[in-house]
C-alpha cells in the first residue's frame, strides 16, 4: 500500500482541528483559531511521524492517549481552570471514540476495509474525500447536538414551579423566569404566566372555592 505523506499530514489535521473545535465548543471555552490551527497540526506531525520512530508499540499506544491531553492544553485558552481544561479533554476523547466507533461501525457494514497497518502503525485506507465528508457530516450533527442541549438547559434553568391562588383553591403550575426584571417575592424571582393561563387558572381557583 502506497501512502502520500501530504495526505496523512491532512487527514489527521483536520481531524484534530474538528474534534477539537467540537471539545470547545462543548465546553463552553473561548474559541481561539490561531491556537486551533497550532494544536492541531502538532497532532498530524505526531500522527504522522511517530509510528515512522523505532519505538515499541506499547510505547506507541501510550502516546496515542496522552497525547490529546497536550493537543488540549495547547488549543484551549489560558485562565480558564483546570475544571474547565479537564473537562475539554474529556470531552475531545468522546468526540474521538465516537467518531471513529461510527466509522468502524459504518464501513463495517459495508465490509469496507478502513484500516491497514503500515510501518507499525494504523492509518485509513479509505478515499480522503470521504473521511472528510464523513467528519463534516460528524460535526455539523454534534453541533446541531450541543445548540439543543444548551438551550433545553437554558429553558430548564428558567422554569419553576409556581401556585396561582384564587379563594381557598391553589393550581400548581409551571411558570417562565422573567431574567429581564428583578421581580421577587419573598426573596425568590416571581414566574409569570401570560394573561390568558391566569385567567384560567384563576377561574379554575374560583370554581373550585366555591
Amino acid at each position: 500500500m502506497e501512502i502520500y505523506i501530504e495526505y496523512a499530514l491532512l487527514e489527521n489535521f483536520f481531524v484534530d482541528g474538528t474534534l477539537l473545535f467540537l471539545a470547545i465548543v462543548a465546553s463552553k471555552q473561548t474559541l481561539v483559531w490561531r491556537k486551533i490551527i497550532l494544536s492541531a497540526f502538532l497532532g498530524a506531525v505526531f500522527a504522522v511521524a511517530f509510528p515512522l520512530l523505532p519505538f515499541p508499540s506499547a510505547l506507541l499506544e501510550v502516546g496515542k492517549f496522552l497525547v490529546p491531553l497536550a493537543l488540549c492544553a495547547v488549543a484551549v485558552k489560558k485562565g480558564k481552570g483546570v475544571g474547565r481544561y479537564a473537562l475539554t479533554t474529556l470531552l475531545f476523547y468522546a468526540f474521538s471514540f465516537t467518531f471513529a466507533g461510527l466509522i468502524t461501525g459504518v464501513l463495517g457494514a459495508f465490509n469496507i476495509e478502513y484500516f491497514s497497518i503500515h510501518g507499525g502503525g494504523i492509518v485509513t485506507a479509505i478515499p480522503v474525500g470521504a473521511l472528510f465528508a464523513a467528519l463534516a457530516a460528524f460535526a455539523a450533527l454534534c453541533v446541531y447536538g450541543i445548540a439543543r442541549l444548551y438551550r433545553i438547559k437554558r429553558i430548564h434553568e428558567s422554569v419553576l414551579p409556581c401556585e396561582v391562588r384564587g379563594g381557598k383553591g391553589v393550581v400548581r403550575t409551571l411558570g417562565y423566569i422573567d431574567t429581564g426584571n428583578t421581580a421577587r417575592y419573598k426573596g425568590l424571582p416571581v414566574c409569570f404566566v401570560t394573561p390568558d393561563l391566569f385567567y384560567d387558572l384563576s377561574w379554575h381557583c374560583i370554581r373550585k372555592a366555591s
